[in-house]
């Protein structure tokens, strides 16, 4: 696989590059707190890192997004922040990349298994090991999960874009490479929060927004209803 650091900088720095701030990437990915995503990010008194960044910054970048989403579903299985720091640490350098939780899981799913194994049974964690060989083989189950909505590099192997909502939304993208990675509606580039403003100052006409923006009413009710989700 191809180490990030040795991709073409024009290529890796709309990827890696700040473009949320901690209460931007809690709300998208519906964390109780932007705590979290700064504990996770190691900054100030937290450590150590659990998700390592491209460069200092407090923003968050699209793979820092990625990873803090990934790490989000396995916090939520009951693993441990030290398991998962642990993990964190051997995948980085067994699959020779900085941001192992933001790779395909169809090309890597295997490897990062095998170093979850690894893992849980230096640390006898009992929870971990009941997750990698539980009924249903639960692992491949949240990982396909994760996968959702997730367009991966075919060469790198490293999350592209993001559709959080490809049944209810599918419109909506989260794209580094538009709107400086704002939630927005793909086909017309505008963010999510924009038309919804909009739509909001229109005393909530579709039609009035849709007019202002010269786009359709579908998008307009796209963004309407993402918009509202994440703070439901």
């Amino acid at each position: 696989m191809m180490n990030v650091a040795t991709t073409d900088i024009n290529t890796a720095k709309p990827l890696v590059g700040g473009f949320y701030t901690a209460s931007e990437a809690s709300r998208l990915l519906g964390l109780s707190s932007s705590t979290m995503v700064h504990r996770w990010l190691g900054h100030g008194n937290f450590s150590p890192t659990l998700v390592k960044q491209y460069k200092e910054t407090r923003d968050v970048g699209f793979w820092d997004l990625m990873e803090i989403r990934f790490v989000a579903y396995f916090r939520k299985q009951n693993i441990s922040l030290q398991n998962l720091r642990k993990i964190a640490a051997k995948a980085r350098e067994r699959l020779d990349t900085e941001h192992p939780f933001a790779l395909s899981n169809v090309k890597f799913k295997t490897d990062r298994k095998s170093i979850f194994s690894e893992v849980s049974r230096e640390e006898n964690d009992t929870s971990l090991e009941d997750m990698l060989t539980g009924q249903m083989s639960f692992y491949e189950v949240v990982e396909d999960f994760l996968a959702q909505g997730v367009v991966f590099d075919p060469t790198s192997g490293l999350a592209k874009n993001w559709r959080p909502e490809p049944n209810d939304n599918p419109h909506v993208i989260v794209d580094p490479r538009i709107a400086h990675g704002q939630p927005s509606i793909e086909p017309i580039k505008i963010p999510t929060k924009a038309l919804f403003g909009i739509c909001k100052a229109e005393a909530f006409s579709y039609a009035a927004a849709a007019d202002w923006y010269e786009v359709e009413e579908e998008f307009v009710r796209e963004a309407v209803d993402f918009e509202l989700r994440l703070d439901g």
